[in-house]
């Protein structure tokens, strides 16, 4: 199982410290943020980056691309700039556009009483009202919440947003061989993968939901095509890996349809073998009393 958990070695929490200072910047609309008093490399901003855009789905508006002023000496970062996709004047509005869009998705989901039945909730919501863009022309949410289209990155950040707004604890995960990222959260004590875009099945059914990826295990994923995972959070508990789920929630606790088929497939051989060897001890056995009956027989004729 190719599971493995990012962790970073800086002292004193500065990567997280910098990543702040850079959201808040972001958010009040800096595209220039002064990071020298963390002590990171330029070479680690690369990831920095990438997390937060990932991570941050209300940062739309920023380009990936940045640059970095750093000492040659020493190789630490002293500033970041970045770029923004809209004028000054657009930025409000599209983030004002954005936060109404959200607000009218969160007040939906929070109409659930437990953290269980938002999590579904949301799952379904999601599956339910958007499609997967085959294009795969824009993977920010914002797009996704104009168009109802979008990449695994839309579907994941969107799940990622309005868990947090609701507040539930999550996170992401992504495997770098798959070019996939999907969401992980924090129910009762434990994490959870959740794969919402793998959950609504393109070309299916119109408002069909597939709950195969909600609420897994790393074991259940890394069997189901997941492999190479990265995360912050392992996900243990298999609690929900064998449970049938319905639109209204948890149905009973049985083995899915295609479970059962892996199950066999993987198990055929042992299965074939204990069957064979089965019906050659069924054969000796009618053999042996076959014989036995004869020899009575022999000895008995009134037996």
């Amino acid at each position: 199982m190719q599971i493995s958990t990012i962790v970073y070695a800086y002292e004193d929490n500065s990567l997280e410290y910098a990543k702040q200072s850079i959201i808040n910047a972001l958010e009040n609309f800096e595209n220039e943020v002064d990071i020298s008093e963390y002590n990171i490399s330029k070479d680690d901003m690369s990831g920095i980056v990438t997390d937060i855009i990932e991570e941050n789905p209300q940062l739309f508006y920023v380009n990936r691309e940045y640059k970095v002023s750093y000492s040659e000496q020493s190789n630490e970062a002293f500033s970041i700039y970045f770029s923004f996709k809209y004028s000054d004047s657009e930025l409000r509005i599209k983030v004002n556009d954005f936060n109404s869009r959200i607000q009218l998705i969160t007040d939906e989901i929070m109409k659930s009483e437990t953290n269980f039945d938002k999590i579904h909730s949301c799952h379904d919501y999601i599956v339910k009202n958007y499609s997967y863009d085959e294009t795969k022309g824009s993977s920010d949410v914002y797009n996704m919440l104009l168009t109802g289209q979008g990449t695994c990155m839309a579907y994941t950040g969107l799940f990622d947003y309005v868990m947090k707004q609701c507040g539930i604890e999550a996170t992401t995960a992504k495997s770098e061989q798959l070019n996939h990222i999907w969401n992980v959260v924090k129910l009762d004590g434990e994490y959870y993968n959740i794969d919402v875009t793998w959950d609504d099945p393109i070309g299916g059914v119109a408002f069909s939901t597939s709950h195969k990826y909600l609420l897994k295990s790393d074991y259940y994923f890394d069997l189901h095509k997941h492999e190479g995972k990265e995360s912050k959070a392992d996900c243990t508990s298999t609690l929900y890996d064998s449970y049938k789920w319905s639109d209204e929630g948890i149905l009973t606790q049985v083995e899915d349809v295609d479970d059962v088929f892996e199950y066999l497939t993987a198990t055929m051989p042992a299965i074939f073998i204990i069957s064979v060897i089965s019906i050659i001890i069924i054969v000796i056995s009618i053999i042996i009393t076959s014989i036995r009956k004869r020899k009575r027989g022999i000895n008995n004729p009134y037996y």
